[in-house]
């Protein structure tokens, strides 16, 4: 009587189920890792935007949108409504949004009427999906005044 080789029924399910604990355990890791992916490309992208500012408030001794302009607003939730704007960052800022990304942007001016050229710019981020960029927040803030002060990342 020739003996067969191979798995026997219990082994395989053995197999099976030690692969289903390590996808059952792995599935928390994951989105830990994609929270602090999108965290630090959130504040990679928020450093550059007033980064950028700086450098057009040097060029032009405004920032941008320039006084009474409309804001910057950038939505990625699948639309290409932003394009314009997104243009426009690049024009401006020299600052290029990555494409497919989950982060929403705006840029605004504060309004100060008696200092239209020294008012300061602030720009936010938020997670265009619905999680946290970090622990208990899904924003992130900064902002530049004209002396070139940096004041952020204030995640809320």
């Amino acid at each position: 009587m020739k003996r067969q080789t191979g798995f026997t029924i219990i082994e395989l399910m053995m197999v099976f189920v030690i692969l289903g604990i390590l996808g059952a355990t792995s599935v928390g890791f994951l989105a830990k890792y994609r929270q602090r992916t999108v965290g630090s490309e959130a504040v990679v992208m928020l450093k550059q935007l007033l980064e950028g500012e700086i450098i057009y408030f040097l060029a032009h001794n405004e920032f941008f949108p320039r006084f009474g302009e409309a804001d910057l607003w950038i939505w990625n939730n699948g639309t290409d409504s932003s394009v314009a704007d997104k243009k426009r960052a690049l024009d401006a800022l020299k600052v290029v949004i990555p494409i497919g990304h989950k982060l929403d942007f705006h840029v605004w001016r504060d309004p100060d009427p008696s200092n239209p050229t020294g008012s300061p710019v602030t720009v936010e981020i938020t997670s265009a999906g619905n999680f946290d960029l970090f622990p208990g927040a899904h924003r992130i803030k900064g902002t530049v005044d004209k002396d070139g002060r940096i004041t952020g990342p204030t995640a809320f």
